[in-house]
């Protein structure tokens, strides 16, 4: 049987829920913050079902603690639904600064890892980035063939290290920032086996 130790540090959170549905309503909505959120779940207004929302998340989150819900591979997948944009959160009046469903959506991932409980698309990436230093599972050796070897025989102050989506995916965005620091006159040098 699983535990779920985590979500249950934060149960006297999930019961202060009234249930009022703000946080999955469109429209202006009042906000914490006291700024207007017009959609404030963007999940559950792509997918369109209330268990997407936060009260609907808290009603799952309940039974949950209660024992009353079975993890399916339909539950690991909408426990990673969440963006923790925090929306819901900034339409929630229960208590001052409004539930905290980010939170208690990351608790339950955490006990969910702590259960064995996992997507395989995670347990793709992690191998990924164990095998190729990236989790878009391209050779290592490839990372920085995007800059013809240009930077490599540079020495520099600073270190700029590129990550994978920029090396790999959105080579735009490593571009634009060489290009920048080139301008500012800042030295700089890029790891050639620089790891995710």
């Amino acid at each position: 049987m699983a535990h779920f130790s985590e979500l249950k540090n934060h149960e006297d959170i999930i019961q202060i829920c009234a249930k009022c549905g703000d946080c999955g309503t469109t429209g202006n909505q009042i906000s914490t913050a006291k700024r207007h959120v017009s959609e404030p779940c963007p999940v559950k207004n792509v997918l369109g079902f209330e268990a997407y929302d936060a009260r609907g998340r808290i009603l799952i989150l309940k039974k949950i603690l209660e024992n009353n819900f079975e993890i399916t591979e339909s539950v690991l997948k909408w426990a990673y639904t969440c963006t923790e944009c925090a929306s819901c959160k900034e339409t929630c009046l229960a208590i001052e600064g409004g539930i905290d469903t980010p939170l208690l959506m990351n608790a339950l991932r955490q006990d969910l890892v702590k259960n064995h409980y996992e997507l395989n698309k995670h347990r793709e990436i992690l191998n990924s980035i164990l095998e190729n230093q990236n989790p878009y599972g391209e050779p290592q050796e490839a990372r920085l063939d995007f800059l013809n070897g240009e930077l490599k025989k540079f020495d520099g102050d600073f270190l700029l290290y590129l990550g994978c989506t920029s090396s790999y995916r959105q080579q735009n965005i490593a571009l634009a920032t060489i290009e920048l620091f080139k301008n500012l006159g800042i030295k700089f040098q890029i790891l050639e086996d620089e790891p995710c």
